[in-house]
């Protein structure tokens, strides 16, 4: 990723709806498919230094035309160097986007996340502005991949 990449409508910052994470909006769906975590500054930066281990990259330009968001997310520190759907994440990105993007009371957009991976995946992302809050969730389907019994 270069510098230019960074989207300059919305500040990369820290969201937490339970799970503090790194929120970097970028320009371009080219921009989502080169990013990478880098293991010294992303441990010396964002996980010591801002106490985050989790980083979400999004743009607005999509794979497939009934998506709104395309969502890459990086948890190296526990472990993964990528999630293919990652619930918690994609809930603190509508929080962000409602508050930060409009004034309306509640926003509803579908992210894909997981392609990258070859794992294709899609989140239904709504979010619910009340007095003093922002009320946000995250559905989606699931598909049995693994199966197994812990002795």
């Amino acid at each position: 990723m270069a510098p230019g990449d960074v989207a300059r409508d919305l500040p990369c910052q820290v969201v937490s709806t339970g799970l503090p994470q790194l929120m970097v909006p970028l320009e371009s769906l080219d921009a989502v498919r080169r990013a990478t975590t880098n293991e010294t500054p992303y441990y010396e930066h964002v996980v010591d230094g801002l106490g985050v281990k989790a980083v979400l990259v999004f743009a607005r330009e999509t794979y497939e035309s009934e998506s709104d968001l395309n969502v890459r997310v990086f948890v190296e520190a526990h472990g993964i160097p990528e999630d293919s759907a990652t619930g918690s994440a994609n809930t603190s990105l509508a929080a962000l986007l409602l508050r930060e993007r409009t004034s309306a009371s509640e926003l509803r957009l579908t992210a894909e996340q997981g392609y990258e991976m070859d794992r294709p995946s899609t989140l239904h992302l709504r979010a619910d502005r009340t007095d003093d809050s922002v009320v946000a969730r995250v559905g989606g389907r699931v598909s049995n991949v693994l199966e197994g019994r812990l002795l």
